[in-house]
């Protein structure tokens, strides 16, 4: 579009032949978000012998959906409130004014914990049981773990990553008697581990553990810092036997089930 007034150049006055044409936009919200509400009128009938009342069903209403819980949040609005939360970071508490702002939809904190719970005793518990037994029947397991919160207190997030699964645990503890809810005492593959005390503990002996070589390379070269002598030379000597190792096992035609950041390639 060229309005007609501006058909001379503004420089000479000569008369302006069209070039080229250039797009420009504008991206913004929309100025009212409605959120999408399905109305469901559910018939309700009683029996005219037994008196027992029957309600009608629909595939997208729960068995449950009734009373007090009868009008519920859908699963996208859900989703996106866990997504904030879980994958973003947003607190909980501030949830609801910011689902609130972007789809207008209003969503109390107490609903959004409701249902993640919900959903945890529910279809994606059952999975999430699956995947843990599935735990102690892998050929082998990668162990790790790392500080966390859970209402301001200290905690710990533990992970267990099989070939087909990765299993994610927050417990108050770091003992050996967690990590054996995943991996048991009779486990018979080979656990791939840091050198955690936990994964030293008696109870645990009798698995086969693979230890994180970059953890050891770096304790040795802590050690050729400080230690001269006999100590200096089992360092050295000791760095160098794995060190060849690694080289070997890389080298190997097979496939590596083992990461190098456990196998130690990148320590110094």
């Amino acid at each position: 579009m060229f309005p007609s007034s501006s058909r001379a150049a503004p420089k000479c006055g000569g008369v302006l032949d069209q070039e080229r044409v250039e797009a420009a936009s504008i991206v913004d919200l929309p100025e009212v978000i409605r959120p999408r509400v399905r109305l469901f009128r559910v018939a309700v009938h009683r029996c005219r012998g037994c008196g027992a009342t029957v309600r009608g069903r629909h595939p997208d209403l729960a068995s449950d959906q009734r009373g007090a819980t009868a009008h519920r949040l859908g699963p996208r609005i859900m989703a996106a409130a866990h997504h904030l939360h879980y994958g973003l970071g947003v607190p909980v508490r501030k949830l609801p004014e910011v689902i609130r702002l972007l789809s207008g939809v209003s969503v109390t904190q107490g609903a959004i914990t409701q249902d993640a719970l919900r959903r945890a005793s529910g279809v994606v518990g059952t999975a999430y049981q699956g995947l843990c037994a599935g735990i102690g029947e892998a050929p082998y397991v990668h162990t790790d773990d790392t500080g966390w919160r859970v209402g301001g207190e200290p905690a710990w997030l533990m992970v267990f990553e099989t070939d087909t699964a990765t299993v994610y645990q927050i417990r108050a503890r770091h003992r050996n008697e967690e990590v054996r809810e995943r991996v048991p005492a009779d486990y018979p593959g080979v656990m791939i581990t840091d050198r955690g005390k936990s994964y030293d503990a008696a109870e645990l002996a009798g698995v086969k553990q693979q230890k994180c070589l970059s953890h050891v390379l770096r304790s040795l070269s802590n050690v050729l810092e400080a230690k001269t002598g006999k100590a200096r030379w089992f360092a050295t000597r000791l760095k160098v036997l794995l060190r060849q190792g690694l080289a070997l096992w890389h080298g190997k035609p097979s496939p590596n089930p083992f990461p190098t950041h456990f196998l130690g390639s990148t320590a110094p």
